[in-house]
């Protein structure tokens, strides 16, 4: 398949594969193709699997309906290279230090889609923990795009807590937020 967009930009989406990080970012690559941007969203195997599998039981792709609506997003997978979702949260620094082999995958796909496609990527729009990306972009001389898929809260509680971390304090300190210990936060 072609991806030629209204805009002539090609932007690859890549959510941390977690589903309070996809679905979101499925909103994202709706808006974003509905401005003329070619999306091709980004999954591991085993998520590309369950959302698959999910809308194949009544016959739908996740994407179908903004196929209808003149929306061009692709749907691909890369290898899984991640903890399975049951282990992952009994083992959740792993998990996230494990993030960073999904880049190898990210660059072979965009190579590919840059041989195969009369629009080449142009941009990488991914999730902020995937901390790999914008050095990813500037090593391919791409554009990038940080997307935070949390609230604002969750924003505020993990900056601080990596500002806090930096300047090797042991309490964090939120502006409206009573002093935290490192004990205090899930991660």
């Amino acid at each position: 398949m072609e991806c030629q967009g209204k805009t002539g930009i090609h932007a690859i989406l890549v959510p941390l594969p977690g589903q309070g990080h996809i679905n979101p970012a499925m909103q994202l690559a709706k808006k974003l193709a509905s401005k003329g941007i070619v999306i091709t969203f980004v999954l591991t195997q085993s998520w590309h699997n369950i959302i698959t599998h999910t809308h194949s039981t009544n016959g739908v792709n996740a994407f179908d309906n903004t196929r209808n609506l003149g929306l061009d997003i692709r749907l691909v997978a890369i290898p899984d290279c991640l903890p399975g979702e049951l282990e992952r949260w009994n083992k959740i620094h792993e998990f996230f230090q494990s993030l960073d082999n999904m880049e190898s995958h990210v660059e072979e796909l965009i190579d590919n889609l840059n041989h195969s496609n009369p629009t080449p990527v142009s941009c990488i729009v991914a999730d902020t923990m995937l901390g790999w990306a914008v050095p990813l972009a500037k090593k391919l001389r791409l554009l990038s795009v940080s997307f935070w898929t949390q609230n604002v809260s969750v924003f505020s509680i993990t900056y601080h807590s990596y500002l806090a971390e930096r300047r090797a304090e042991s309490i964090i300190h939120i502006p409206g937020v009573t002093p935290l210990q490192p004990a205090d936060l899930p991660f």
